[in-house]
């Protein structure tokens, strides 16, 4: 392997450690700077192994990163921001192949859609600002990033989008399952020890004869 080549590919295992990292985080905030941190190092890597579709992408991730990392400052509740992160991916998937003059062949139209997709799945998970839809939103994403890497390429990438899905399930095992597990009721408790009070007084008074 060449040493660019090698550079690239060893740009997008740092992106990738990055993105595995932040799945296992509690807190939406901190898998936003975890992902910002990826997104720069992917860019940097797609970039290099002339992935243009995908270097678009992780320039609006990055923009997205902190969009929803600062909320109140962009008030990014607001469904314009999701509408316009949409459209930004489309018109990036337009400019390959006509500002950049990739040539539109059958199969790169195809796979470049399928990033294009992935990231809009994204999106609507970040823009939820929950730590577990945004883990549901990138593993539903995660498989169609996973055949556009190997389109272009991208060991890193590839190898990225592989093991968050399976950081992610176990995340959603350890996390969002402990989260979900229904906690026992304070009244439900208080009336059954209360209960278990009456009947243990009944007995000691039916054997004292009262």
């Amino acid at each position: 392997m060449a040493p660019y080549q090698f550079i690239a590919q060893a740009l997008g295992i740092v992106a990738m450690a990055f993105s595995i990292v932040s799945f296992q985080a509690k807190s939406n905030k901190k898998i936003l700077v975890l992902q910002f941190l990826s997104n720069i190092f992917f860019f940097a890597h797609y970039v290099m192994i002339g992935a243009v579709v995908g270097a678009l992408m992780n320039i609006v991730a990055m923009l997205r990163s902190q969009v929803y990392l600062h909320r109140e400052r962009f008030h990014s509740e607001k469904p314009a921001w999701l509408i316009g992160f949409t459209v930004t991916y489309l018109l990036s998937y337009a400019a390959e192949f006509t500002v950049f003059g990739k040539e539109p062949t059958p199969d790169k139209l195809f796979f470049s859609s399928l990033v294009i997709i992935a990231s809009i799945i994204y999106t609507v998970g970040f823009h939820i600002n929950d730590a577990t839809n945004i883990r549901k939103y990138n593993l539903i994403g995660a498989p169609l990033g996973l055949i556009y890497n190997l389109s272009v390429g991208s060991i890193g990438a590839s190898v990225t989008e592989g093991l968050k899905i399976i950081s992610i399930l176990s995340a959603m095992l350890r996390l969002d399952r402990k989260k979900a597990r229904p906690k026992a009721s304070p009244n439900r408790n208080s009336n059954f020890q209360r209960r278990s009070s009456n009947e243990s007084c009944k007995s000691i008074c039916s054997l004292r004869g009262d």
